[in-house]
Order: structure tokens, then C-alpha cells, then sequence
């Protein structure tokens, strides 16, 4: 088995509650609301029901280095464009598409009907074939294809767990033995380098905080990882590249910060 077919399959229980594949581009020229309607009509097959939600701003990684030669991390935010940004969701709610004039994502979510998760050769096909939809479109009414300037990946889990002082048996990085713990919250950011230049081209995001679950109203632990950051190659070839690389930073990562009580209560797969 290749590494790619062993990350793919790596838990067959994982705490996992959301997946978001996305794309940041140049603004699509001249692009007015009445169009709407015709880039619905791309995703409506699969995604026939829409919500309007606020924009995005714009977030670009940007790399500088301090006097002492340290890469410094920083995320540059722009101006939102002022249109809405589009959810066009699946019938039952599980996956969406989320489209403004700059941006292009792909929601995996578990929802509260506990729907499985695809996987990411599952999820990672049809946010590319989506993609390819959105930029033909725009190469067919402007004359050139998406300009992308970011790429990310992200996977939310949610841990449940007694109490929160048993943190530390599922977080390698987290000790809270015999203390009444009530909240957490805590996060920070690795740079990725390319493998050949040893330049920093993106970074990996880990955020961790305290959520109260709807179902159980018990307090359980949020931990997302995203990476993002500027494809190396351009086209949807490097989005596509870009997709799988982060995917297997946050799967790899994800190992590293668990514990062995985790990887036995989500069936690790060695």
C-alpha cells in the first residue's frame, strides 16, 4: 500500500466533524449579482438549496523574517468584496458549495444525522470536478481561466470526553490531571516548506477550544488543523496537488498530537 492509500484510511472511526476544501482567486471581472443565477445553476444538481451568508475576507499567508533571519507568521486580510458570499447545499444537508466573486469551498459535514465521512479521495473528486464547472464557466464568459492566489484544507474534530481534565489522554501536548478544568483554549502555526527550495509556501493552523455539543450539551474539545497557503503550480493541477499535500500534513500531524488511548478508541490503522 502507498502512502496516499494508508493516509487516506488511517482512522475507520475519527473524531471527525467537518472538511473543508477551498480556493482563494483574483475576483472574477465584472462580476455583477444578476449572474447568480447562472453559477447556481453549475452546482444545483447536487446542490439545489441555497442560503445567503456575509463574504469572506480575502487571507493571504505572507512570510517575512524578523532581523535574527526567523520566518515570522503572518496572515494578510484584505477588504471582503461587497456581494454575498453563497452556500448551495446538498438535500440532506451533509455537503455544500460555497462560491463569492474571490472564493470557491467544499463542506463535508457530519451534521446531526451522523452521516459518514466519504474520505477524502470521495470528498477531494467532486470539489475538484465543482471547480472545474465554476472555471469553465468563468473561461467561458471572460475569456480566461481562475486565477488562484491560496488554497486550504481543513478538518475539524470534535473529542468528546467525561471531563475535561482527561484532555491529556487524548492530547499529547495538554496535562490537566486532577484539576477542574471548565474551558481551553489554545492554538498556533507551523511553516511548510517546499521540499526542493526549502522556501516556506504555506502553514499548518492548529486551533483548539472548548464546545458544548448540541446533542449531549456535554463540553467536548474542538481541534481543527488547516493549511493554507499558495499552490506551487498553477491551474487546478497544482489546487489539486496543493489539496492532497495539506491533507497529508493534517493527517500526519494529527497522529503526532494524539495520544495511543486515541488511536486505539479511533481504530488507528498501522
Amino acid at each position: 500500500m502507498n502512502n496516499s492509500q494508508t493516509a487516506t484510511a488511517n482512522y475507520e472511526s475519527p473524531p471527525l466533524d467537518e472538511v473543508v476544501l477551498g480556493v482563494q482567486f483574483e475576483a472574477i471581472p465584472d462580476f455583477t449579482s444578476a449572474e447568480i443565477g447562472a453559477v447556481r445553476s453549475l452546482f444545483s444538481g447536487e446542490f439545489p438549496l441555497v442560503q445567503e451568508q456575509p463574504p469572506l475576507t480575502p487571507q493571504f499567508e505572507v512570510f517575512g523574517r524578523d532581523p535574527g533571519g526567523a520566518v515570522l507568521p503572518r496572515i494578510s486580510l484584505e477588504r471582503a468584496p461587497l456581494r454575498s458570499r453563497m452556500w448551495f447545499l446538498s438535500n440532506e444537508g451533509n455537503h455544500l458549495v460555497q462560491f463569492q466573486e474571490d472564493r470557491f469551498l467544499l463542506n463535508w459535514r457530519r451534521g446531526t444525522n451522523g452521516a459518514e465521512y466519504p474520505r477524502f479521495s470521495g470528498t477531494s473528486a467532486v470539489f475538484l470536478k465543482n471547480l472545474s464547472l465554476l472555471d469553465e464557466y468563468v473561461s467561458q464568459t471572460r475569456g480566461q481561466k481562475l486565477k488562484y492566489n491560496q488554497a486550504e484544507v481543513s478538518y475539524i474534530n470534535i473529542i468528546d470526553m467525561e471531563n475535561l481534565a482527561e484532555a491529556g489522554d487524548w492530547l499529547r501536548f495538554l496535562s490537566f490531571e486532577n484539576q477542574d478544568i471548565e474551558t481551553v483554549a489554545a492554538s498556533f502555526s507551523e511553516v511548510i516548506r517546499d521540499e526542493t527550495k526549502s522556501a516556506p509556501f504555506a502553514r499548518l493552523h492548529v486551533e483548539l477550544s472548548t464546545v458544548l455539543r448540541r446533542d449531549t450539551r456535554k463540553r467536548s474539545l474542538r481541534l481543527g488543523l488547516t493549511v493554507r497557503g499558495r499552490p506551487t503550480e498553477i491551474g487546478q493541477d497544482g489546487v489539486g496537488a496543493f489539496v492532497k499535500r495539506a491533507r497529508d500534513r493534517i493527517v500526519k500531524r494529527f497522529g503526532e498530537l494524539t495520544t495511543q488511548k486515541a488511536s486505539i478508541a479511533w481504530r488507528k490503522i498501522e
